[in-house]
């Protein structure tokens, strides 16, 4: 999120052992590549990451992907297939939104000790809206306070 994307795409190179785990980090791994390529529009690699994933999941479907990550790559398939407009998935998708902010539902909340180290939802909401993730971050934590928000940001 700070721009500094050829120090990610080194860091995210060298996670050989990580990788054995297919259905935790592995996925995240492929999740924050996705984000990477979309961060530098890249739409053409995301979108072949994203269908990437997709087939990663499907071949391991037998194994437990917890659903909010099910929802994150449905969400993604369906930025692809809107052309990559951020603000036009944000509206069309907005029940899938809540879920991935709610705080209350466990299938779907984000987990401070999870693999998702970008939280999704933020990330997205920054990009529909044109601002750094870093904004729509502070905006949450400022209602949270002010009593308005989920209990974590």
């Amino acid at each position: 999120m700070k721009g500094k994307h050829s120090e990610v795409y080194k860091n995210l190179a060298e996670t050989k052992e990580i990788e054995k785990d297919k259905e935790g980090w592995n996925i995240y791994i492929r999740l924050v590549q996705i984000l990477q390529q979309l961060e530098l529009k890249k739409t053409d690699v995301a979108q072949s990451y994203i269908e990437s994933l997709r087939k990663h999941i499907e071949r391991n479907k037998s194994r437990e992907i917890h659903p909010r990550l099910l929802l994150i790559v449905k969400t993604l398939r369906g930025l692809a297939k809107e052309g990559f407009n951020y603000k036009d998935t944000w509206k069309k998708h907005d029940d899938r939104f809540e879920l991935l902010s709610s705080e209350t539902d466990a299938d779907y909340s984000w987990k401070i000790l999870s693999p998702e180290l970008i939280r999704f939802d933020v990330w997205f909401e920054a990009k529909a809206r044109r601002l750094t993730y870093q904004e729509v971050f502070h905006e949450r934590v400022k209602a949270i306070k002010e009593g308005q928000g989920s209990a974590s940001v």
